[in-house]
């Protein structure tokens, strides 16, 4: 019996002591994540701020910015502040520095070009002993708004052997450039940039400022405003700058293009396909997907077609029932090299018309219901009625259907004068009226708004894209010293 009980006795205290190795082991862990816990809020007292991505954690820290990463910067107001980036961890991490804005005219960015500067693909931060790495970035912030401008700052964090992907509602900062941007020269070389005001005279306001979902765009409005650019020795005119998405699916304030003229100086099919024919495989429509007019703009050449995209000769569709011409683009098109400046975005390419008026704001809207990525499109129905843009006092910017190139007449339509306008030749729209399948917008020379023929009218080709935003130029915008991009 005896010896029975001290077997018992035996097994009692190990296991007892067993209970108290786990008590201890959780208490221990307790202690350690509270006083972490406790470390970390009270470093974000003091400025400190800790970003937590899953288990992984970004350490910001500035005297300039709040408890809640954010600075205010007035109207017109320039700032320089120090922030630094920590690795807290106890691996190499990869980390996303961003921002983000009440206003979206701010300029901002790193005053150092070195290669801690994080971009679009973050900045791997090496864990080195207790510490971790830490880089140190010079940041610039301006305010061009009428109102005061918040910023706020966050960064997300990943393994650094793998791709972290940018959010798509953040922002990137990026390098600033001792160069002016295009965004500065347009501000620096046109009159005053005013606010929606129907009481302005458009021959003296040269540029619109319009604020779409809280993002301010700008558009070149009137007869003749300082925005002309040449690319590869060839005219165009600035659209404006408005906020786009690009295909990578971050969002940037990019400035739109649109030729002067018509491509060869010639009109061109939007979509003649014909089944009837056997040629085709389907008839043509005004789905700009789809159609012969934006393979002709995209895409390499084939089928001894000639192609704008890449500047080779062949045939080209004009007519109806697959009917094609002689084309040779190997002068008009465009270089490799300013093929590289362009940026693929989201263009806006229409909807259903059939309920709708002719006003500019509700031709934009309906615009939104169908998109495409790519490269070169064509100028939007709106871009043409914005062109007008002083407000609702504006008849035309309300009626473009009844807008008429006619200086003398009250009756015959109301008085057009718009930069876009050509009295020489018809050219396509990127808008559809896609309550048919036939018929796309197009501006007449007679400058009357008009549904044309997908697939059987001919119009003159504006070709319009997206420079990217890193590109910078020299000149004023004027006819005489066109803007021309810096080399």
């Amino acid at each position: 019996m005896s010896k029975l009980k001290e077997i018992l006795n035996r097994n009692i205290n190990i296991k007892n002591s067993y209970l108290v190795g786990i008590s201890l082991t959780v208490l221990l862990t307790c202690f350690l994540t509270t006083s972490y816990a406790l470390f970390t809020a009270n470093a974000e007292r003091r400025g400190a701020l800790n970003i937590v991505t899953g288990n992984l954690y970004a350490l910001i820290k500035s005297k300039d910015i709040n408890t809640d990463k954010e600075i205010i910067i007035n109207p017109g107001d320039t700032k320089k502040i120090l922030v630094s980036l920590t690795n807290v961890n106890t691996i190499d991490a990869r980390f996303h520095f961003f921002y983000e804005s009440t206003s979206s005219n701010i300029e901002i960015g790193y005053t150092q070009d070195n290669d801690s500067c994080p971009t679009e693909s973050g900045v791997v931060l090496n864990k080195n002993g207790e510490k971790g790495d830490n880089q140190i970035y010079s940041i610039q912030i301006t305010n061009h708004d009428l109102k005061p401008a918040t910023i706020k700052f966050g960064s997300s964090v990943g393994f650094s052997t793998k791709k972290l992907s940018f959010p798509s509602d953040k922002k990137t900062i990026k390098i600033l450039q001792e160069t002016d941007g295009i965004e500065d020269l347009i501000k620096n070389n046109t009159n005053e940039s005013k606010d929606y005001n129907s009481s302005l005279d458009i021959e003296k306001q040269k540029m619109f400022t319009f604020d779409d979902n809280g993002v301010l765009s700008y558009r070149y409005i009137g007869s003749n405003p300082r925005n002309f650019l040449k690319l590869d020795d060839k005219p165009f005119r600035i659209i404006g700058i408005f906020e786009v998405e690009k295909e990578t699916g971050v969002k940037e304030k990019l400035i739109k293009v649109v030729s002067e003229g018509s491509i060869n100086d010639t009109n061109y099919s939007y979509d003649n396909r014909d089944i009837s024919t056997g040629i085709s495989s389907n008839d043509g429509s005004n789905k700009w997907k789809d159609s012969r007019l934006r393979s002709l703009l995209n895409d390499e050449s084939k089928d001894n077609l000639g192609s704008y995209y890449s500047s080779s000769k062949g045939e080209c569709f004009v007519g109806s029932s697959n009917k094609k011409i002689e084309c040779d683009f190997s002068e008009s098109g465009l270089s490799s090299s300013s093929l590289e400046k362009i940026e693929s975005v989201k263009w806006n390419l229409g909807g259903d018309f059939s309920n709708h008026s002719n006003s500019t704001l509700d031709i934009y809207t309906t615009e939104k219901e169908n998109d495409w990525t790519g490269k070169i499109g064509l100028p939007s129905l709106s871009d043409f009625g914005y062109t007008f843009a002083l407000g609702v006092d504006d008849k035309c910017f309300n009626d473009l259907g009844n807008c008429k190139n006619d200086e003398k007449s009250t009756t015959s339509g109301y008085v057009n004068k718009s930069w876009l306008y050509k009295n020489t030749y018809n050219f396509w729209t990127m808008t559809s009226d896609l309550s048919s399948d036939s018929l796309v917008y197009g501006i007449n020379s007679t400058n009357t708004l008009e549904k044309v023929k997908a697939n059987s009218d001919n119009y003159g080709v504006r070709v319009s894209f997206y420079l990217k935003s890193d590109v910078r130029f020299t000149g004023d915008g004027s006819e005489e010293n066109p803007y021309v991009i810096a080399n």
